[in-house]
């Protein structure tokens, strides 16, 4: 009803008839889709031990790996995320191990702003990470193939909705 009344309002009052939201009964574990970020790698401290004593190595590492915080552009840390397939939350554990492992050892590209990774998982329960990989998805017989990074419903429990006519 506030839908319909506000998009009546904002239309110079043109009727529109809002139908009722559809949901799952699945709250965790549905999501086939995460992007989380992470900020560019700083400068790690240095203790005397580090690197043999080697003053010309530099360490980097990367403080959150995750999402932004609400109302923020500040990240909060995801070791795991609750919404994502246990396949996704698997391979974010590894993920996210060899990103400070690349920070720390100096491998990570040094972005000037941070990025953005890509974990979807396919038909097949692979979990892949290039965007520009394609990937597929069964809905009611219907085979769908798209870019991994393209938007394509990330709840599968939705999908077979989008197939009624």
């Amino acid at each position: 009803e506030t839908v319909s009344l506000s998009l009546t309002q904002n239309q110079n009052h043109h009727e529109f008839s809002v139908t009722p939201t559809l949901g799952t009964d699945e709250i965790y574990h549905y999501r086939t889709k995460i992007t989380p970020h992470y900020d560019a790698p700083r400068k790690a401290p240095q203790n005397d031990n580090d690197n043999n004593n080697n003053k010309d190595s530099i360490s980097y590492e990367i403080s959150a790996i995750g999402f932004k915080q609400r109302t923020s552009r500040r990240l909060v840390d995801v070791p795991y995320c609750h919404i994502a397939t246990e396949p996704i939350n698997q391979h974010l554990t590894t993920v996210r191990q060899e990103k400070h492992h690349q920070a720390r050892t100096g491998q990570l590209k040094r972005p000037k702003r941070g990025a953005t990774l890509l974990l979807r998982e396919a038909d097949d329960g692979l979990v892949v990470t290039d965007h520009n990989t394609y990937v597929n998805a069964t809905v009611e017989g219907l085979q769908f193939r798209f870019l991994a990074g393209n938007f394509f419903q990330n709840n599968p429990y939705m999908l077979p909705y989008g197939t009624v006519c």
